[in-house]
């Protein structure tokens, strides 16, 4: 259970913790029954995507499949790749999804596909890469095509190359900074570094501007080449910045937060006086 926060720090930490156990796609980031996939939304039109395992291919390694003849030869030694399509079910769209990955068996959580000397054995998958890319993040109208591209990038990269995933986010930060006429040099022309533009992006926007800063420090490891960051590292990160663009670029949210802050200040609903 995670605690509330005590401090603007803390609230910080608290809304990052929050927002990583909740990101749709997260599932994604582990082994699951390869009968049993995660809900997933169509990249497109936000549908949800029907799994048809007909479609879906699987085979062992080379390795694998010569340990079958060992005489201490058992489930858990299989492991190979799967790949197929999945498609979206909006008779509308019809976006068809070429999905690839690993796959393994292993122990199965109750009653499995597979019974080998009275155990109870599963088929387990782990996505490796979709092709188109499966949104991790929701676009709000307004966000810049030079930006969003760049977050393409990123969900494209999300499963098999999470350090330079989250090196593409950065750079969706330093885009955004641009399209905000943040200043990018320093009076020598050198290029300033993410940080001090964001630092002045804080004056005009400081709430969108502690979400991008928290996605700037993930990111800067994904651009040292940190091996360390995981699928999940990229899919907490996207979830905050797409709480800023929410906050940049949603109209709705931005209302809500201006309803809020007046209740705030006046302590109370507040209410117009109607005139006698």
């Amino acid at each position: 259970m995670i605690n509330p926060p005590q401090s603007i720090d803390d609230g910080v930490s608290f809304v990052w913790q929050t927002l990583a156990m909740v990101h749709k796609l997260i599932p994604l980031a582990d082994w699951f029954p390869a009968d049993s996939w995660p809900l997933l939304a169509c990249p497109d039109c936000s549908s949800g995507i029907t799994i048809d395992r007909q479609r879906i291919s699987q085979f062992e390694t080379f390795e694998s499949e010569e340990s079958h003849g060992h005489e201490d030869f058992e489930p858990l030694w299989v492991h190979g790749h799967f790949h197929g399509q999945v498609n979206c079910g909006n008779s509308r769209c019809q976006l068809r999804i070429v999905v690839v990955g690993d796959f393994k068996v292993d122990y199965a959580d109750g009653r499995g596909r597979i019974e080998y000397l009275g155990q109870q054995w599963d088929e387990y998958y782990k996505l490796k890469f979709t092709h188109p890319p499966m949104a991790i993040m929701s676009r709000a109208e307004g966000v810049p095509d030079e930006v969003w591209s760049l977050v393409t990038d990123a969900s494209r990269l999300a499963w098999v190359d999470p350090a330079a995933a989250s090196g593409r986010l950065r750079a969706a930060l330093e885009s955004l900074m641009d399209s905000f006429k943040i200043t990018k040099l320093k009076p020598n022309r050198k290029p300033r570094n993410l940080h001090d533009r964001l630092k002045d992006f804080e004056t005009k926007k400081p709430d969108a501007a502690q979400f991008f800063l928290a996605v700037k420090w993930v990111g800067n490891e994904g651009a040292h080449g940190n091996r360390g960051l995981t699928s999940v590292d990229v899919l907490e990160s996207a979830e905050l910045m797409e709480h800023g663009f929410q906050l940049l670029y949603n109209k709705s949210a931005q209302l809500l937060q201006k309803r809020a802050a007046a209740i705030n200040k006046a302590r109370r609903l507040p209410r117009t006086r109607t005139k006698k």
